[in-house]
């Protein structure tokens, strides 16, 4: 809110996906990385078949309903791609360090001011779309069996042993100044 800007290296997708902006290096970690995979909105990022951080992103973006895939691709997310060394990849590979920024970056295409404008543009597109998202009614919790005893002990609390009322009175003495024998 106060124009700051704020460079997070993360791999939560949760806080990936509230990024205004963000830099997805690798592909891989250590020396098989350091390259620039994608740049731009978590939904962008999304986009890019070659980014492990998109292929994650996607199913959850999806899910929110702020990642659609692109205009005249009527096929499903495109499948997860298992990284080199592994038969199977559970989650993304560690060491792909990704930098979530909220002021959006020039990407290259275009010089100047036209590029600051169109990233701005779209970040306004994707707050507004997250702030609608957010600031909708959600459904109540379930109350848990702790919550429901509480409610109950606070509702009919225990009665006060002689020994704590001696020493909360004890106490009110001291705070008031007032001796009672």
């Amino acid at each position: 809110d106060a124009g700051n800007t704020v460079v997070v290296i993360e791999h939560h997708l949760d806080v990936i996906k509230a990024a205004d902006h963000v830099i997805d290096m690798g592909p891989y970690g250590g020396d098989r990385g350091g390259c620039i995979i994608a740049t731009g909105s978590p939904e962008e990022i999304a986009s890019v078949a070659e980014s492990f951080t998109g292929q994650y992103l996607r199913p959850i973006l999806a899910k929110a309903g702020t990642w659609r895939p692109a205009i005249g691709d009527d096929s499903e997310p495109l499948p997860m791609l298992a990284p080199p060394l592994r038969k199977r990849a559970t989650k993304p590979r560690d060491g792909a360090p990704l930098v979530a920024m909220p002021v959006p970056v020039p990407n290259g295409r275009r010089k100047g001011a036209a590029v600051v404008e169109d990233s701005a543009a779209r970040a306004a597109a994707t707050m507004a779309t997250r702030i609608s998202r957010e600031s909708a009614p959600q459904e109540p919790r379930p109350v848990t069996k702790a919550a429901e005893k509480r409610a109950r002990q606070a509702a009919n609390p225990r009665k006060e042993t002689s020994s704590e009322r001696n020493l909360r009175e004890k106490r009110e003495s001291e705070r008031t100044g007032v001796i009672s024998c």
